[in-house]
């Protein structure tokens, strides 16, 4: 992965207005999954090519496809300088060939939460 990591992510410093243009379309497919030490890497089989759309995600007028996705316990990244339970980071690049565009990593934490059911107690 050649994004830029660990780093902390704090939304207050997240300005993205009309300059952000992000948009997905996910389609089911197979993963192999394989144990790299640090993390789970997801290697995603790409789907056939549908007249519907030509890329997954694109992404200020760029097209990009999912390369890899990697799960991270605990979370790589940290969020408002608290680290996540897990992080899951899908992994894009760019469908044009161009290998001056750096990958588009989409980064999502995952919390625990612990609950107690109300017939669990006694």
């Amino acid at each position: 992965m050649t994004c830029t990591a660990p780093i902390d992510i704090n939304t207050t410093e997240l300005s993205c207005t009309l300059k952000c243009a992000y948009s997905f379309n996910y389609t089911d497919t197979g993963i192999i999954l394989s144990n790299e030490n640090d993390y789970l890497k997801m290697n995603y089989e790409q789907p056939p090519p549908s007249s519907s759309t030509n890329s997954q995600v694109t992404y200020n007028s760029k097209d990009y496809n999912v390369d890899s996705i990697r799960l991270y316990y605990p979370s790589l990244h940290t969020y408002g300088g608290v680290q996540a339970d897990a992080e899951l980071i899908i992994i894009h690049k760019v469908t044009s060939g161009n290998n001056s565009i750096p990958p588009l990593c989409v980064c999502i934490p995952i919390l625990v939460k612990e609950t107690i059911s109300p017939t669990s107690q006694t």
